[in-house]
C-alpha cells in the first residue's frame, strides 16, 4: 500500500505491478525500470491512471509492446526507446491512450493512427512530417 517510493523501483515483477495497477494516483513514473516483462505490462495495463513513464527502457518485446497499448491512460512515455523491431510498432501504434511519447527514437516507420498524438525527437519528427 505504500507508494510514496514508485519512482526510484529498478524492477518491477508481476506481483509488484498487480500492486501498482491497484494505485489510484494518476502519474506514474518508473523511470528506472530499463527491462519489462510482458507479465509486468499485462497488470500495469490495468491501470486506471493518466501518465505512465517507462523513459528508462532502452528495449520492448513485441509482446511487452502489445500489453503497454492496451493500456487506456491519456499519456504513455517511452522516450528510452532509440530502436525497435517492426512489431513493435505495429502493437503501440494500436495505443488506446491519447500520447505517446517516443523521443528518443531515432527511425520510425508509417504511424496510421490518428487518435493518439505523437512525440517524436525534432529531426526525426521533422523528417515524420516530411518537412526535411
Amino acid at each position: 500500500g505504500n507508494f510514496n517510493r514508485t519512482v526510484q523501483l529498478s524492477r518491477l515483477d508481476q506481483t509488484t505491478a498487480e500492486c501498482l495497477a491497484k494505485w489510484e494516483g494518476k502519474d506514474l513514473y518508473l523511470n528506472e525500470l530499463n527491462h519489462l516483462s510482458p507479465e509486468a505490462a499485462k497488470m500495469l495495463s490495468q491501470w486506471q491512471g493518466d501518465w505512465l513513464g517507462l523513459n528508462g527502457i532502452t528495449k520492448l518485446s513485441a509482446e511487452t509492446a502489445r500489453y503497454l497499448a492496451q493500456w487506456q491512460g491519456k499519456r504513455l512515455s517511452l522516450n528510452g526507446l532509440s530502436e525497435h523491431a517492426p512489431k513493435v510498432i505495429s502493437y503501440l501504434i494500436k495505443l488506446l491512450g491519447e500520447q505517446l511519447e517516443l523521443i528518443g527514437l531515432k527511425h520510425m516507420g508509417q504511424w496510421d493512427n490518428p487518435g493518439v498524438t505523437l512525440y517524436l525527437d525534432g529531426k526525426l519528427k521533422a523528417r515524420y512530417q516530411g518537412s526535411d
